[in-house]
C-alpha cells in the first residue's frame, strides 16, 4: 500500500510538472479509492490534489488576522506578480531558502514581483513547542525580531488554519505564485535551488513585457 501511494504521488507530480494538472487529479482520485484509510500520510494525496486543481485557478481568498508590514489585501496586488510563501517560525527549511528569496526579491521586484509570507499561530515560538500555549499576542510580537534578523524586508501576515487547507498547504515552505489576473500559476512545496530556478523560469515568461519595456532605450 505505502508502495502504491508513493507511485501515484509520483506519477500525479510527473503530470503535473506537463501542466496536465486535471490527469494529475485522476491518477489521486484513483489512489484514494483503492488504498486503505491506514497507509502512512495517505491524507497527504489530498493536498497534492488540492494543489494541483488550484494551478490555473483563481488563488482563493487570503484571510488575514493580522501583519507586519503594509498589507492592503490580495486585491491590491492585482497588475503584479505575488508569491505567496507560506512559512513559520519554527520551519529550518523556511528559513534555509529566506538567501533565495532575498535574491529573487532584488532581481524581480522592480519588474513586478511582490513576496508576502504567510503563517499562522501555533502556541509556541522557535525552540520552544513543548507547551503549546503562547497567546497569539505574544507570539505575535516575538515575529518582528526574527524577521530583522533574516533581513526579510516584505509583508507577514497571519492567517487561520482554514486558509491553509484551501491553499493545499500540507508541508512548508509552500511557494505559491500568483499571476498578474490573480491566477496561480505555480505551487512548490520544499526548497531546493532547483525549485528556485523554474520559479525565475516562470518569473521571466510573466514579466517578459515588462523587462522588454524596462530594457527598451529611451529616445528622444
Amino acid at each position: 500500500g505505502w508502495a502504491r501511494r508513493q507511485l501515484a504521488a509520483a506519477r500525479a507530480l510527473y503530470l503535473s510538472e506537463l501542466g496536465r494538472h486535471q490527469e494529475a487529479v485522476a491518477v489521486i482520485d484513483r489512489a484514494l479509492e483503492t488504498l486503505d484509510d491506514d497507509i502512512f500520510r495517505k491524507n497527504d494525496l489530498n493536498g497534492d490534489r488540492k494543489r494541483y486543481l488550484l494551478q490555473g485557478s483563481h488563488a482563493p481568498e487570503l484571510a488575514v488576522d493580522r501583519h507586519h508590514g503594509e498589507y492592503r489585501g490580495l486585491e491590491a496586488y492585482r497588475g503584479k506578480v505575488v508569491l505567496l510563501e507560506f512559512t513559520a517560525h519554527w520551519c529550518h527549511a523556511c528559513h534555509k531558502a529566506i538567501p533565495a528569496l532575498k535574491k529573487l526579491y532584488e532581481d524581480y521586484n522592480d519588474k513586478g514581483l511582490e513576496i508576502l509570507a504567510v503563517t499562522t499561530y501555533y502556541g509556541h515560538f522557535r525552540g520552544e513547542p513543548k507547551s503549546r500555549d503562547m497567546p497569539p499576542e505574544e507570539e505575535f510580537a516575538l515575529m518582528p525580531a526574527l524577521l530583522k534578523e533574516q533581513g526579510v524586508t516584505w509583508p507577514m501576515v497571519y492567517t487561520d488554519r482554514k486558509t491553509l487547507s484551501a491553499y493545499g498547504v500540507t508541508g512548508i515552505p509552500q511557494m505559491t505564485l500568483i499571476d498578474q489576473e490573480g491566477i496561480i500559476r505555480k505551487i512548490d512545496v520544499g526548497y531546493t535551488e532547483g525549485k528556485m530556478q523554474r520559479l525565475r523560469s516562470i518569473l521571466d515568461e510573466l514579466l517578459k513585457d515588462r523587462t522588454q519595456v524596462a530594457a527598451a532605450p529611451v529616445r528622444e
